[in-house]
């Protein structure tokens, strides 16, 4: 299965349906991994399995997943914008800066990895957090208690 690489610029990397483009050049289907070098990517994945990661890696990146499954995604350096919907991951990983996760419906099997920075996190009850200025909490009713 193969991988979508992107380039050191911003890319636009789309996975609709398991069929993978970059840039608007097809790549293939499924995808195993996707790996965003640098630059402020926009990564979107509708209905489509990745079973491997998903890297955003450097740069300022906007990631839309919906009606999906992700091995892991790491978000990477920057402040990146991670919306999900009705999708399930083995872990998120936000990274250094201030990253918002808007986090709507979907389910990790893992944890939640806020990194560094003042991060914006809106995720559902019961979801525990790992931050790196706060330690380790779990959302409550729309509180965060420590663990």
């Amino acid at each position: 299965m193969p991988d979508i690489t992107g380039t050191s610029s911003a890319d636009n990397i789309d996975v609709t349906n398991d069929d993978g483009t970059l840039n608007g050049v097809p790549q293939g289907n499924p995808i195993d991994n996707i790996a965003a070098l640098g630059g402020a990517d926009t990564i979107t994945i509708n209905t489509s399995t990745i079973t491997g990661n998903v890297n955003a890696n450097a740069g300022r990146d906007d990631i839309t997943i919906s009606g999906s499954t992700v091995g892991q995604l790491n978000a990477g350096r920057g402040a990146d914008t991670v919306t999900v919907q009705g999708s399930s991951f083995g872990n998120i990983r936000l990274g250094n800066q201030n990253d918002t996760l808007d986090f709507r419906i979907s389910t990790v099997s893992g944890t939640v990895n806020a990194g560094g920075g003042t991060d914006t996190l809106n995720v559902p009850e019961g979801t525990i957090v790992n931050d790196a200025t706060f330690g380790t909490f779990t959302v409550q009713a729309g509180s965060a208690i420590p663990c």
